[in-house]
């Protein structure tokens, strides 16, 4: 009788064992999968960064050209506008009006700083541009996925 006990005994070992080794299988399996599905992910997103970056930097090569353009207007109109009288050299005549202001009548200082603030708008334009070239380019490559 005590030898049917330890038979039952080694069954039940052997079993365990068995069992073990099929569930430390079916672990290692489901680890080799997850760790080919985190490869694929970081290899699509890697893919994914280097299309964004790349499209980054050509909008930000058009958004420089573009501010580079604007900067050299703005010095070639600052210049030209050298000639223009300072508004304390002509003396102020009261009640004096114009029909109307085409900006030619500026003084030099009013149309410097018109010129200015005009270039730095067009510099926060080209600057808007770029960010919504690289934002579209981003979520484009973000929808492919």
């Amino acid at each position: 009788m005590y030898w049917k006990i330890a038979a039952l005994v080694v069954a039940f070992l052997i079993g365990w064992g068995v069992q073990g080794w099929r569930k430390d299988a079916e672990i290692n399996r489901l680890v080799a999968v997850q760790t080919q599905a985190t490869l694929a992910a970081e290899v699509k997103a890697r893919k994914s960064e280097q299309a964004i970056t790349t499209a980054a930097q050509e909008s930000r090569k058009v958004s420089d050209a573009k501010t580079k353009q604007v900067r050299a207007n703005l010095e070639r109109t600052i210049s030209q506008l050298r000639s223009r009288p300072e508004r304390s050299e002509v003396p102020a005549v009261a009640g004096v009006t114009t029909k109307s202001c085409t900006g030619t009548e500026l003084f030099r200082q009013d149309a410097e700083f018109l010129s200015r603030e005009a270039a730095r708008a067009d510099e926060l334009e080209a600057a808007l541009q770029q960010c919504e070239t690289t934002y579209n380019a981003a979520r484009s490559e973000l929808n492919k996925e």
